[in-house]
């Protein structure tokens, strides 16, 4: 079932800001949303390096507004990975925005997958339109393993893909599947799901 919602163009504040505990994470994104929801992405020169920043933000705050399950992480310092797979420009954008941020006091670290089984050792994993023909074999590395899944590609969340990153009207949009974040022991606040696009419900 699909679930339309009020549609949004950004998660939440940039990572330049400071670090917030979980329960306040509501704040940075109502003040940000309406914000980033009035802004185009990035005409004629600056449309490509516009639009990767903008995603690089996404990513970073369906980051910041998912719950992983307890025993995710072997200590309270192991780093979160994000793994970029296909998407080399993107992996970039996100090293130099995450450099020295943290999550729950868990540095974030942000990697460049070279194939499918390497993302199944991630916390979260981005991947490109550029390798589409690989979503499958992705999905499939990662299993139930609690690992975010997120991409550009058009089939994702139809393949069982979480998060679905999109541009429409000049904007950056989202939809989220709760029956695959759920599957995975995801927890995927209520304050993201109400801006994204649309959310599929199990």
């Amino acid at each position: 079932m699909i679930a339309h919602v009020a549609p949004a163009a950004a998660a939440a504040a940039s990572p330049g800001g400071p670090p917030r505990r979980r329960s306040r994470w509501w704040v940075p994104l109502a003040l940000a949303a309406a914000a980033l929801a009035c802004a185009p992405v990035a005409r004629a020169a600056d449309r490509a390096a516009g639009e990767l920043e903008l995603r690089g933000v996404y990513v970073y705050n369906f980051i910041r507004f998912t719950e992983w399950p307890t025993g995710t992480f072997t200590t309270s310092t192991t780093p979160l990975t994000v793994a970029v797979f296909g998407d080399p420009e993107l992996a970039a954008t996100l090293q130099r925005l995450l450099a020295g941020k943290t999550l729950d006091s868990h540095p974030i670290a942000v990697s460049v997958a070279t194939e499918p089984a390497a993302c199944a050792t991630a916390q979260a994993v981005f991947v490109g339109n550029a390798r589409q023909k690989d979503l499958g074999a992705v999905l499939t590395a990662v299993g139930e393993r609690p690992v975010l899944t997120i991409s550009d590609a058009p089939s994702f969340v139809r393949q069982g893909g979480m998060i679905r990153i999109f541009a429409a009207d000049r904007r950056l949009r989202f939809e989220v599947n709760t029956r695959a974040t759920g599957g995975s022991r995801l927890t995927i606040s209520s304050r993201l799901l109400q801006l994204a696009e649309s959310v599929v419900r199990p």
